[in-house]
């Protein structure tokens, strides 16, 4: 039976279409020789703000309301969208499915999947030669279809990446444009991430936060320095591995300083994962720079700190509102071991305008070593 993450995921659990209509719009997919990548991307023609709206959801906002979702989408407007494609000769033999768990892309085999992205999926794949973990990083082939340049553009990604060699950052090892898949090697990291953290613990000491905020602090200056904004900080991509040390992961919607924002085309205005955003980040994604990102990364303390998001709603609308015009609750106010003095620096980071937020690393850096002052001496404060 053709199925798609949508029919699981979204046109089942939110009542767009029951589960015969479901079964038979598949089997016309099916009749039309259309595979789950043409149907994903004749869902994201029908989208009413386009690919805002689905990048969302794929990143996570999936506790919408019913009626939410279904005005995202218009059964005979998705019916159209497959004819289209179909007209231009897209077919099944044309477009590759993703790899799945067991298959080879070249010398890599695949083991199982690490994440998935608007863009791309990140498997963990073992180099069948030197026997090492990999992860791997496949160009979703849908949007090949969008956009035949995008294969170039997305293995720019790692030539810009790969300048970035600090040990806080994960390395990129390779990248491949073999046969009909495009993607990129890195190196894998035995642990976890923060995200998943505070899921299975909630919030995070506050000297730990610190540790962490100042291992950040390095390697974002250090991608700053060559001209690297991540523009996806969140606690998804920093990891912790076996040895405790932390790692930045995903430069992979790093842009240029100053150059046009090269993947406006992948992923629609919305650049980055929304919870996290900058209030710039969603007016003006061309204009981003470092100060956007010290805004997602003041957001994702505070989430580390408090053990919850700065805005939680489940209107990805409401998310927006909230970063663009609404201040968070201070981090001292949900947790009393949060000194007022690392409370400020959240709320500094978080600010609304750019100007207003530290407006370099080092700048940064002294504070939080200030704020881990306070906490060695309330420390030894209670040794004594």
């Amino acid at each position: 039976m053709f199925k798609t993450d949508f029919i699981d995921q979204i046109i089942l659990p939110y009542e767009v279409l029951d589960r015969e209509s479901s079964q038979l719009l598949a089997r016309e997919c099916l009749e039309l020789k259309i595979n789950p990548e043409i149907f994903i991307l004749a869902c994201r023609g029908t989208c009413k703000q386009s690919l805002v709206n689905l990048n969302l959801l794929r990143q996570g906002c999936l506790n919408l309301s019913k009626d939410e979702v279904q005005s995202y989408f218009n059964i005979d407007i998705l019916k159209a969208e497959i004819n289209k494609l179909k007209a231009k000769n897209t077919s099944y033999n044309e477009i590759p499915s993703l790899p799945e768990i067991g298959d080879h892309l070249d010398k890599y085999q695949i083991k199982s999947i690490l994440g998935k992205g608007a863009t791309s999926v990140v498997y963990k794949a073992t180099n069948i030669f030197l026997k090492m973990d990999v992860a791997l990083k496949v160009l979703s082939p849908q949007l090949i279809i969008e956009d035949p340049t995008v294969q170039d553009r997305f293995l720019n990604e790692a030539v810009n990446s790969a300048k970035l060699t600090h040990r806080n950052a994960v390395k990129i090892l390779d990248a491949e444009k073999r046969g009909k898949h495009t993607y990129i090697i890195m190196e894998y990291i035995n642990g976890k991430t923060l995200d998943q953290i505070v899921k299975e613990s909630g919030a995070i000491k506050p000297e730990a936060v610190i540790r962490i905020a100042i291992e950040l602090c390095k390697v974002l200056d250090e991608g700053h320095k060559i001209g690297l904004v991540h523009q996806d900080i969140k606690p998804g991509n920093i990891m912790v591995n076996s040895n405790s040390e932390i790692k930045l992961a995903d430069f992979g919607l790093a842009k240029i300083i100053n150059e046009p924002n090269q993947y406006q085309t992948i992923s629609g205005k919305i650049y980055g994962t929304p919870y996290y955003m900058s209030p710039e980040g969603f007016m003006s994604p061309d204009k981003v720079d470092v100060r956007s990102d010290m805004y997602s990364l003041g957001a994702t303390l505070y989430h580390l700190l408090a053990g919850k998001l700065p805005f939680d709603t489940n209107s990805i609308f409401k998310i927006i509102t909230m970063h663009l015009s609404e201040k968070p609750v201070s981090p001292s106010q949900l947790n009393r071991n949060i000194t007022d003095k690392l409370s400020n620096i959240i709320m500094k980071l978080m600010e609304k305008e750019p100007d207003q937020r530290f407006q370099n690393y080092s700048e940064l850096y002294s504070s939080l070593k200030r704020a881990e002052e306070d906490y060695l001496k309330l420390s030894l404060l209670k040794v004594a």
